[in-house]
């Protein structure tokens, strides 16, 4: 009985990975992801890595180290945070010539059947790869579909919609939420502290029940106050 199965050909992955490299550029990512203002996935995985891997298992292996490193946007001598700069034009066109030779198509689809915080997805779309990803959390499935798919569906339009309803949620809080946060004129407000107070029988003084400290202190009299840091 013969094995019918295609054999691929060897891929980048299987031959070699710029680990130090990589791992320089971890640092750099370390606390900077894009994603960080849209959601602090528990278990995100570095931009770079997550390129690296998803262009390594995709290049040919026998591709050179400085051709990969160059299709990664790594320049010589230059310091380059992979997170902070996608591929330029010229590398992606690069890619897709590889991927048609290798796989058939210009864009072949990479799949990520529990993507998480979207990291592989997210580098596989910058160079324009078709990309299919689920996981069974909704939160990371929500979190991909507004990093990922409605931009690329609503190009820039996208972020004037955000824009107007950004500023509408916050208009509204404002004004339903405003007379539960006062401050005096003149004064600049960093921080609001909500506690539990107790009132001393000796002394009357509204006591709150927090455990870490704060300077210049202003309670109200009453029985859960805002607490103010100014």
């Amino acid at each position: 009985m013969t094995d019918s199965t295609p054999k691929r050909p060897a891929v980048f992955i299987e031959k070699m990975m710029p680990v130090q490299v990589l791992n320089e550029q971890v640092n750099f990512e370390h606390g900077g992801n894009p994603f960080k203002g849209l959601h602090r996935w528990y278990s995100r995985k570095p931009l770079s890595f997550s390129r690296a891997s998803v262009l390594a298992s995709l290049l040919p292996a026998d591709i050179t180290m400085q051709e990969f490193e160059y299709l990664l946007g790594l320049v010589p001598g230059k310091e380059v945070k992979l997170y902070k700069t996608p591929p330029n034009s010229v590398q992606i066109k690069k890619v897709q010539d590889y991927c048609e030779k290798v796989w058939g198509t210009r864009t072949p689809t990479v799949l990520d059947a529990f993507a998480g915080g979207g990291s592989i997805p997210f580098e596989a779309a910058r160079y324009g790869l078709n990309v299919l990803a689920s996981d069974l959390n909704p939160v990371a499935v929500v979190t991909m579909k507004a990093a990922m798919e409605y931009p690329l569906k609503f190009g820039p339009d996208l972020q004037q919609d955000i824009d107007k309803w950004v500023k509408w949620v916050g208009d509204e809080a404002e004004k339903r939420l405003a007379e539960f946060f006062p401050s005096l004129p003149g004064e600049t407000v960093q921080n609001y502290l909500w506690a539990h107070t107790v009132v001393c029988p000796s002394c009357e003084s509204v006591v709150p029940l927090i455990s870490c400290p704060v300077n210049h202190l202003r309670l109200s009299s009453d029985v859960n106050p805002p607490m103010k840091t100014s």
